[in-house]
């Protein structure tokens, strides 16, 4: 796991986003530049995959790891998606998908 910034700790905490979905981002999400992200379409996918992935597994270990996986992808979609930047190994901050497009300009 990457290094968290002290920014992002605090963002983590302010925004309710717990470690593990940091993590579900980094390995699921698609790069951007300096940051990863997952979006409502992509989760759907990927948590349709995981089903799949479950119906066809039959070690013990590993359909309690995707189940594992597929709380988390759950709740990363019930926030509508993460955005996780990072630079040079270190998470400078995270937050949801979509709160860009709640923000009004005042001016």
């Amino acid at each position: 796991m990457q290094t968290l910034s002290f920014h992002a700790n605090q963002r983590m905490n302010q925004r309710g986003i717990t470690q593990r979905q940091i993590e579900m981002v980094l390995k699921y999400g698609d790069v951007r530049h300096d940051y990863y992200f997952l979006n409502k379409r992509m989760l759907n996918r990927i948590i349709d995959d995981c089903h799949k992935a479950l119906a066809k597994t039959a070690a013990h270990a590993e359909i309690h790891v995707l189940q594992q996986d597929l709380k988390i992808l759950k709740q990363i979609l019930d926030k509508g998606g993460l955005v996780v930047v990072e630079c040079e190994n270190t998470i400078i901050t995270c937050y949801q998908y979509d709160s860009h497009k709640t923000r009004k300009n005042f001016h």
